[in-house]
Parts: C-alpha cells; structure tokens; sequence
C-alpha cells in the first residue's frame, strides 16, 4: 500500500471517542457496529509507533484499523483488517467511501463467516459432547488437556499467519514508496537533461 486511508487523527487521542468518525460511517454505510475497542495504546512495528482499533460487527466479524503516528502528533490509518486479513481499500482519499467500501465487503463475507463459526462451533459441541457423556470417559483429563492444546494451537497459527500477511503488506509499501521515489528522481533527471539540451541548442 503506497497510500494512507483518509483522515488525519490525533496519535494521543485514538480511543472509543476518538475513532466515533469511522464508526458513524460504518453505521452510514450499512454496517451495525455493536462495539468498539480502542485502548489508545501504542505499539512498534517496523520502526513506527502504531495504535489499533477494532470494530465489531452485529455477525461477529471484526473490523480493525492500524494508526501510524507521523512523528507530528497526528496519524493516518495505514491498514485495514476483516477478521486479521489485510483488506485492499480504493478509496482512500474520503472516509465515507473508504467505510462504504469495507462495509460491502464485510457484508460479501458475512454468509461463509456465518458458516464457518458454525462449523467451528459444532464441532466444539461434538468434542465437548464426547468428552461428557458421550463416549465412555476413558482418560477425561487427558481428553480434555489434548482438546485445549489443539484450540491453543489453533490460535497460534491464526496469529502467526495474521503477523506475516502484515509483515507482507508492510514490505509492499516500503517497495511502492522506493519505486515512487526512484520515479520522482527518474522525473528529476529527466527534466534536467531537457534543460540541458535547451541551453546546448541556445549556444
């Protein structure tokens, strides 16, 4: 991503009252956002200071926006996740499109969301199932120790996925940034030698 998502906020003040803009256009835009979080605590990554915000859905995806602090006080949302996958937006010069835009696609997600927790939770109900009455309680605790180290590892993978879909998207930028930088002194260049010809046809 070579560009920031529109609207500039105060890097100190990124918290429920401070993100109110992007909920109210989520809620303009057809998303039924039924809570915020946003502690306003900053973390580093790949050398910046950075805040998150996450906005629930009434489906229960979730919606988070990662906060760049400029160095200046103020900072502009870099990345946008639905449910820990980094989303592409197109319209990032107006808020309200750029909510428009995420809420369409969470609402695109929203049926194979909706029926992937309830594979998850089903299967839960299955192994909770065998664990209390179902089968006979052979090793009950080792069941259950095994079924809680499958749901840990779950989670871990989900994280480290979600860690370096980030890391990607962040190598993305730095890469976009130095070719528009290479363009910008191609430009330079170029105009110097038009000059140059100018004053050599002159003389």
């Amino acid at each position: 991503m070579n560009q920031n998502y529109a609207g500039s906020f105060k890097f100190d003040s990124f918290d429920a009252q401070g993100v109110e803009p992007i909920k109210k256009a989520f809620e303009r835009a057809g998303a039924t956002v039924i809570e915020v979080d946003a502690p306003n605590r900053a973390s580093r990554r790949a050398g910046y200071q950075v805040k998150k915000s996450t906005f629930f859905l009434a489906d229960g995806q979730q919606i988070m926006m990662l906060l760049k602090n400029d160095g200046e006080g103020n900072g502009d949302i870099y990345q946008v996740q639905l449910n820990s996958r980094v989303i592409p937006v197109k319209n990032v010069d107006d808020m309200s499109k750029a909510a428009a835009e995420i809420a369409r696609m969470a609402k695109a997600n929203s049926p194979a969301f909706t029926k992937a927790q309830r594979r998850k939770h089903q299967k839960l109900k299955v192994n909770e199932s065998d664990l209390d009455g179902g089968k006979p309680k052979t090793a009950p605790a080792t069941a259950r120790a095994k079924l809680a180290e499958t749901k840990a590892e779950a989670e871990e993978m989900d994280a480290q996925l979600a860690e370096q879909e980030q890391a990607m998207a962040e190598k993305i930028s730095q890469l976009e940034a130095k070719r528009a930088e290479n363009d910008k002194n191609q430009a330079e260049i170029d105009r110097l030698l038009a000059e140059n010809e100018q004053l050599e046809s002159a003389a």
